[in-house]
Formats: C-alpha cells, sequence, structure tokens
C-alpha cells in the first residue's frame, strides 16, 4: 500500500491505511480510524470512495464504505477495532 495521504477535505489528510471505515450523513462523511478516532467531513462519501480506490475499501451500501481487512468486526450499531 502507498505511503501517500489522501485529501479528507478542509486540508485534512490520512493515509489509507490508518482508515477503517467510512459513514455517509447527507452531504458529510463520519470518517473512522484504526486509533478510535473520528472526523467528520465536508466530503460527500462518493468522491472519498474514489480517492480511496485501490486501498482494498468496499462499499457495503449506500451509505457505507469499510476497509475489507476489517469487514468481520463490524455491526450495525457500531464498528470495533482490531487492537481492542
Amino acid at each position: 500500500e502507498s505511503k501517500s495521504k489522501i485529501s479528507l477535505g478542509a486540508g485534512k489528510t490520512a493515509l489509507p491505511s490508518e482508515i477503517i471505515q467510512l459513514r455517509a450523513d447527507v452531504n458529510y462523511t463520519h470518517i473512522y480510524f484504526k486509533d478510535g478516532s473520528c472526523l467528520f467531513s465536508s466530503t460527500h462519501l462518493g468522491l472519498l470512495e474514489k480517492r480511496l480506490s485501490g486501498f482494498n475499501f468496499f462499499r457495503v451500501n449506500r451509505g457505507t464504505l469499510i476497509k475489507l481487512e476489517y469487514a468481520s468486526l463490524f455491526t450495525f450499531s457500531k464498528c470495533t477495532n482490531k487492537n481492542n
């Protein structure tokens, strides 16, 4: 995986390897990271999906994009992190 950061909007960037899940919230996106933190972005999920193309992310449904290596850890009510 590349060590290049991608733009998340509003001047924020992150390594794709640090992101585990993205959830749409109308025209905004909640971005969840491996360290348990979350970022609220004004960039819509469709654009972030394009930026993360090629980094092993999967569009589960209309409002959720997940990193495939974490797929077994997700539930409908919350996401957990492999480190917990």
